[in-house]
């Protein structure tokens, strides 16, 4: 392909992206460089992605606002601050929101980042540094894409649109109990999704970060800053 785009005069960029360095790929693996010249010597530039900077990526293009987003945000927190700090505290997850981790992380919670690292790579993610990365970014972009672009605004992503992105395949048991929470709840006419229910509870307790106990459970689960009533649970 790259060869074919370099008949058009230098006008296309050929960019490759990968879950690990080529150069890590080929010393540890019994491949020869010189085998592979002819795809290395293609790409003259070379950015390597580092876990240091996922959270620069992630902040600064993915949920990066232009000025109206920034200053409605603003205000938004000035007016509800204390339902935003109910809202996103969890119990065991001590960041807590202030306006500007508020406005840089929206429509996420900052504390939603931890939770969602280690239910993706376990605790031991965090030292996974070159698949985590590209992990993170990657589901990141699924829950924008999927679960958040056509939100009302000030809503927030909940434990359960994380977890339905970061795990688009759960294992067929976790299915037939999503499946059996939401049929027992619609017979029972409780007005609140069996499978977010159990999703929610899921995400808990795979991230390791905070208990799976009721006011995490409510927080995770709604998307507004509002009282959620919680007697049906």
């Amino acid at each position: 392909m790259s060869e074919s785009l370099s008949s058009l005069g230098g006008k296309v960029w050929t960019i490759a992206i990968a879950q690990e360095k080529l150069d890590d790929v080929i010393n540890n693996s019994n491949i020869s460089k010189a085998q592979l010249t002819k795809v290395t010597d293609r790409f003259k530039t070379k950015i390597h992605l580092e876990a240091t900077e996922v959270d620069v990526i992630i902040r600064s293009r993915l949920l990066k606002k232009n000025d109206v987003a920034v200053m409605k945000l603003n205000e938004h927190y000035q007016n509800h601050s204390g339902k935003i700090a109910d809202h996103s505290g969890l119990n065991g997850a001590t960041k807590t929101e202030t306006v500007d981790s508020f406005v840089t992380y929206y429509p996420f919670y900052q504390n939603q980042f931890g939770l969602l690292q280690n239910f993706l790579f376990g605790r031991q993610g965090y030292a996974s540094t070159k698949v985590a990365a590209r992990g993170m970014i990657i589901t990141t972009y699924d829950i924008l894409k999927h679960e958040i672009q056509n939100e009302k605004i000030f809503n927030v992503a909940t434990g359960w649109q994380i977890a339905k992105e970061a795990q688009p395949q759960p294992p067929v048991r976790l299915v037939n109990r999503f499946s059996n929470a939401e049929t027992i709840l619609r017979n029972e006419k409780i007005d609140l999704p069996g499978r977010h229910l159990l999703e929610t509870i899921h995400f808990l307790t795979e991230a390791e970060v905070a208990p799976t106990s009721l006011s995490n459970i409510v927080n995770l689960i709604s998307k507004h800053q509002k009282t959620f009533m919680v007697h049906k649970l």
